[in-house]
């Protein structure tokens, strides 16, 4: 009796043992599962109305496939790219359903970007519990859980960013010509999303791929022949070369905070549009502004670098900022050229607003920067030999991780 009461005990202790190791293994997508269904739970579909850029990428994508090609309301919308309102047209014309489409895509891209994450961090050298932080960091923010609840084009960009950050690493060995395809593909849908993506392939492509210069440029073809359809219908809109569309309107106004974004109604948003493209000079003249560049950058720089650096602290806190500069300054030579470059290019948006695109653009860099000096710091701990001092440190990594699910715990219990 007492032999099979002990057989049975130990039974017991090695499903809980099989048990625990199961949900340390599947914490990351159990969180994910969790966080998706918080995105569904807090989303509004209200904010599929007029006014918003996913209820205008609906209604061009509507448009895509209907045959009537880039237009609203009988008019050429040019200023917004045509990369996701194709792939929204698409999932609507299979699915024939309006919010849950956007919602869909949103979720799904929240999802499979905190996938690619953890990929990466692998990759890049971290062990299975730093990557896990990571994780969880790269998640626990409210500017990427409301975007996917709410069906934003910033979701797929970082999808698709994080995508080419794969795509670069595993094929860094790689001397074939279809590394530098793939390579080149992702770019030009990435730039096809956001106009931003230009620059951020630009960066990857040229650190991953600069000792191979076969590669670079057929990287460099891929993206022309798949950019360049959507640049020449720009010219033959507009009558001038353009990345973007909206950048051009903005700037021909003569301000960033245009007429453009701050419309009455339908007629009067796209009355100021078709007002730009047929005469430049009456509608403001880039002339004008571009004689003020200077003193307007003057008049938005220390406002906005005080918003930024509120934001900072507010969203990392002091320790996370710690762990950034440690990050910055100490990693591996590559990661670090790609931090820096990423984040400087991102810190000309400080000239001029900061949007949401910038926000998470910067939280994608940052994750990567932090884990880095976290991971730095703990090693320099290790070799103390202090294991109170080392677990110390882990409740560190819940803190700041923590620190950031602080505001989804807001968004919850305001919609409760």
């Amino acid at each position: 009796m007492g032999k099979n009461t002990r057989i049975k005990a130990l039974q017991l202790r090695n499903r809980q043992k099989s048990f625990l190791i199961y949900i340390q293994n599947h914490a990351d997508i159990l969180i994910l599962m969790l966080l998706a269904s918080t995105a569904w739970y807090i989303s509004n579909p209200y904010d599929l109305m007029a006014f918003n850029d996913p209820w205008e990428y609906f209604n061009i994508s509507r448009g895509l496939f209907s045959g009537k090609g880039i237009v609203l309301n009988d008019n050429y919308d040019i200023v917004l790219p045509p990369g996701y309102p194709i792939f929204i047209g698409l999932l609507y014309f299979l699915t024939l359903v309006e919010w849950p489409t956007l919602l869909g895509i949103g979720i799904a891209s929240y999802v499979l970007s905190a996938i690619l994450m953890k990929k990466i961090l692998q990759l890049m050298g971290f062990c299975s519990h730093l990557c896990t932080v990571g994780l969880m960091f790269f998640v626990f923010n409210s500017q990427f859980l409301i975007q996917a609840g709410r069906g934003y084009a910033e979701l797929p960009m970082i999808f698709l960013f994080l995508s080419l950050i794969w795509a670069s690493i595993i094929g860094k060995e790689n001397k074939g010509l279809t590394w530098g395809i793939m390579l080149g593909m992702l770019w030009g849908i990435l730039s096809l999303t956001k106009p931003e993506g230009i620059l951020l392939g630009l960066v990857v492509i040229s650190l991953s791929a600069f000792n191979n210069r076969n590669v670079k440029w057929v990287a460099v073809l891929c993206f022309i022949v798949l950019y360049l359809p959507y640049s020449l219908f720009l010219k033959n809109q507009t009558g001038s070369w353009q990345l973007s569309g909206k950048t051009y309107v903005n700037l021909v106004l003569g301000e960033l905070n245009s007429p453009y974004q701050n419309p009455t109604n339908d007629n009067a948003r796209y009355d100021v549009i078709h007002r730009v493209w047929d005469n430049a000079e009456e509608a403001g003249g880039a002339t004008e502004y571009m004689a003020s560049f200077g003193s307007k950058i003057l008049e938005r720089l220390p406002h906005n670098t005080e918003r930024f650096f509120y934001y900072l602290i507010s969203t990392y806190s002091w320790i996370g900022c710690c762990f950034l500069i440690a990050g910055v300054m100490f990693w591996n030579s590559i990661y670090r050229r790609f931090i820096a470059l990423g984040i400087g290019l991102t810190c000309f948006y400080l000239f001029f607003f900061i949007t949401p695109r910038v926000l998470t653009l910067y939280h994608v860099l940052f994750s990567f920067a932090m884990l880095a000096g976290y991971q730095i710091i703990l090693t320099y701990i290790n070799r103390l030999r202090n294991r109170w001092l080392t677990f110390s440190f882990y409740g560190v990594a819940v803190f700041f991780v923590s620190f950031q699910f602080r505001t989804i715990l807001r968004l919850l219990l305001q919609k409760l």
